[in-house]
C-alpha cells in the first residue's frame, strides 16, 4: 500500500493523508514510505511539492504584558482574558505595524491566538501574570 497526501480544494493545503494500491482520484501526492504524519499535515505545496508552512513567532511574555512580532501583513492578534470570558483586544497586522504589544496590568490567565494568512502557521498561547 502506498499513502497519498490529499489536497484541500485550493490545492495548496493537505486535507489528509490516505493509504491505497493507486493514487485516489483528485489533487494528491504521493509520500515516501516513511513520512512524519504531523510535518505532512503542517505543509502546503509550491511548485508540486511539499513544503513546511512558515511559522510567525511565538508571543513573548514581558513584565509590562505580551510583544508580538514578526507578523506577516493580515495576521489577526486576539488576547482573551481566559478567567473573566472577555476579548481583551483585537487587531490585523498590516504592512506598517507587523505586531503588537498589549499590557496586562492584572494578575490572571491569558491566551494569544495568532491568525496569519495562508501559508503561515498560526498559533494559540497561555500566559499567566502572577499576583
Amino acid at each position: 500500500m502506498k499513502k497519498f497526501a490529499v489536497l484541500a480544494e485550493d490545492g495548496l493545503s493537505v486535507e489528509a493523508v490516505v493509504s491505497s494500491v493507486s493514487a485516489p482520484e483528485g489533487a494528491v501526492i504521493e509520500l515516501p514510505a516513511s513520512f512524519d504524519l504531523a510535518r505532512v499535515l503542517r505543509s502546503y505545496v509550491a511548485g508540486g511539492a511539499l513544503m513546511p508552512r512558515p511559522e510567525v513567532p511565538p508571543p513573548v511574555q514581558t513584565a509590562a504584558g505580551i510583544e508580538i512580532t514578526g507578523c506577516p501583513p493580515g495576521t489577526a492578534i486576539m488576547v482573551h482574558d481566559v478567567l473573566g470570558g472577555e476579548v481583551l483586544a483585537e487587531i490585523v497586522t498590516d504592512e506598517a505595524a507587523q505586531g503588537a504589544a498589549f499590557s496586562l496590568p492584572d494578575p490572571g490567565l491569558y491566551q494569544v491566538e495568532v491568525t496569519p494568512p495562508f501559508p503561515y502557521l498560526g498559533s494559540v498561547t497561555n500566559h499567566e501574570v502572577a499576583e
